[in-house]
């Protein structure tokens, strides 16, 4: 099972542009609105979001929230400073068992060619943040996106957004994604403290 032990991590979130090109569900929480915080040596930051955000899933292991993120920055100091009002926020967890991401990554590699120099030792439960070109400010010819990488089963099995968090994770950052091709090269890998806060109903 090579293939899974090891998977650009290209692929994983290129992936997800082709996911959602035609969704089979949607799901919705009570309204609140939640920030995420990281902190650590190479990265600081956060991002805002609502729980009654639509879901778009067409994988039981991966749902994305369009519009489901408010207002988010990303501080790599001297590397970059990335900021807005509008962004996403995407659960995913990557599985063996997860047959639709196997097609897919198949199609992608055949298209694009495989790309190894950023893996992911897998399984893993992911959070990440993703701002689509035309969504950044300004707008800009790439997407961003940033993503916080947790221990298997840290989400319970569950694609919702999530209200805690691990203190521990590792983020990875880059700003000139071009999907689904590539995510270009990251600014930052690295470990950060994060956090998950409740400011309103």
């Amino acid at each position: 099972m090579k293939f899974w032990k090891k998977i650009s991590i290209v692929s994983v979130i290129a992936i997800a542009v082709f996911l959602f090109q035609g969704t089979i569900s949607t799901s919705t929480a009570q309204a609140a609105t939640y920030k995420f915080t990281f902190t650590g040596e190479e990265a600081n930051g956060y991002f805002i979001y609502d729980t009654a955000a639509k879901g778009e899933t067409k994988s039981p292991y991966m749902t994305q929230y369009y519009g489901g993120g408010r207002d988010y920055k990303v501080d790599l100091g001297d590397k970059g400073l990335f900021q807005g009002t509008v962004s996403n926020a995407i659960v995913f967890l990557p599985r063996e068992e997860d047959k639709v991401l196997a097609k897919i990554r198949a199609q992608h590699d055949k298209q694009y060619g495989k790309d190894d120099e950023h893996n992911v030792l897998l399984p893993a439960d992911l959070f990440l943040l993703q701002v689509r070109n035309f969504e950044r400010q300004p707008k800009s010819s790439y997407s961003l996106v940033s993503y916080f990488k947790y221990p298997q089963e840290t989400f319970n099995g569950s694609t919702r957004l999530p209200t805690e968090v691990p203190l521990k994770a590792e983020i990875e950052v880059f700003p000139k994604v071009d999907f689904p091709k590539t995510l270009g090269k990251a600014l930052v890998k690295a470990a950060v403290q994060t956090k998950i806060e409740k400011i309103s109903d």
